[in-house]
C-alpha cells in the first residue's frame, strides 16, 4: 500500500528541505507471540494493538515513505514485549532540540498527517516554538506532567492541540506528551470519558475540551506540575 503520491512526496521534499538537524522516529510495536494454543488460530503478522484495530503495518509503511523524503529523518523500528504494559503501536519523536517525551499512539492518518509533518519540522528546524516567557514558566515545574491529547483522523481541529502539547514537551524535560488516536485505543478514551475530540487530559486529573487558548493548557500544566503543598485551594 502506498500512502504518498508523487505530489505528496514533492511537497514533503520541499518542506523537509528546511530541516537542519536529524529527527528520529522510533516505531514500537508489540512483539508477535510465538505460542500457538492447540485448536486456536495462528498469531497474525504485526498483531500488537492494545485494545483497538492494530495498524502497525500501515504505520510502518507511512513512516517509511515519509522518511524517504529527507536524509534528516531517521526511522527505527522495534518490537516490545506484550507484557510491557505500554500502549502500542507508538511513535516516539526526538531530536537534539527535544527535552521531554513526544509520543503518538496509533496511525497519524487523515488530518493527523499534518501533526506528523509539523512535529518533524518543529524538531528539525530553528523556528521559534513558544514564547521565552512560557519556557521560563515551564522550567519552574516541580513535578512531571503527562499531557494526553485524544484525536481522530477526521477532526480538522485536533492537530492544533496536538502540536501545542508536543511543543510544550519539546522545551521542558518534565513534560510528557502523548497524542492518542482514540478510535485505535478506545479503552484509554473510556478511562477519561472522552466524548469528543480534541480532548486534552493533564495528569489524568483535569481535562480541556475542544481547541482552547494555548495559555490555558500552560496554566493547567503549571498547576499539575506544582508541589501539592503549594497549590492554593480557592
Amino acid at each position: 500500500m502506498e500512502f504518498l503520491g508523487p505530489e505528496d512526496e514533492q511537497f514533503l521534499r520541499e518542506a523537509f528541505g528546511r530541516l537542519a538537524a536529524d529527527v528520529h522516529l522510533k516505531l514500537e510495536t508489540k512483539a508477535q507471540s510465538r505460542i500457538v494454543l492447540a485448536g486456536g488460530p495462528p498469531p497474525e503478522a504485526g498483531a500488537g494493538g492494545t485494545d483497538g484495530e492494530d495498524l502497525s503495518a500501515e504505520i510502518s509503511g507511512l513512516l517509511t515513505e515519509v522518511a524517504s523524503t529527507s536524509e534528516h529523518i531517521k526511522l527505527t523500528a522495534t518490537e516490545v514485549s506484550a507484557h510491557s504494559g505500554e500502549p502500542l503501536p507508538a511513535i516516539t519523536f526526538s531530536s537534539t532540540r527535544s527535552k521531554g517525551r513526544l509520543r503518538y499512539l496509533g496511525l497519524p492518518a487523515g488530518h493527523e498527517t499534518s501533526t506528523l509533518i509539523a512535529t518533524i519540522l518543529d524538531l528539525g528546524t530553528d523556528d521559534p516554538l513558544i514564547p521565552d516567557e512560557v519556557v521560563e514558566r515551564l522550567a519552574k515545574l516541580e513535578r512531571e506532567v503527562h499531557i494526553e491529547v485524544f484525536v481522530t483522523p477526521t477532526c480538522p481541529h485536533c492537530p492544533r492541540m496536538a502540536r501545542v502539547a508536543f511543543q510544550l514537551a519539546m522545551v521542558c524535560d518534565k513534560v510528557k506528551a502523548d497524542v492518542v488516536e482514540v478510535q485505535e485505543f478506545p479503552a484509554l478514551g473510556e478511562k477519561y470519558s472522552v466524548r469528543g475530540v480534541p480532548t486534552t487530559v493533564v495528569n489524568g486529573a483535569e481535562a480541556l475540551l475542544g481547541v482552547v487558548n494555548p495559555m490555558d493548557l500552560v496554566a493547567l500544566v503549571e498547576k499539575q506540575g506544582a508541589e501539592p503543598s503549594r497549590i492554593i485551594m480557592l
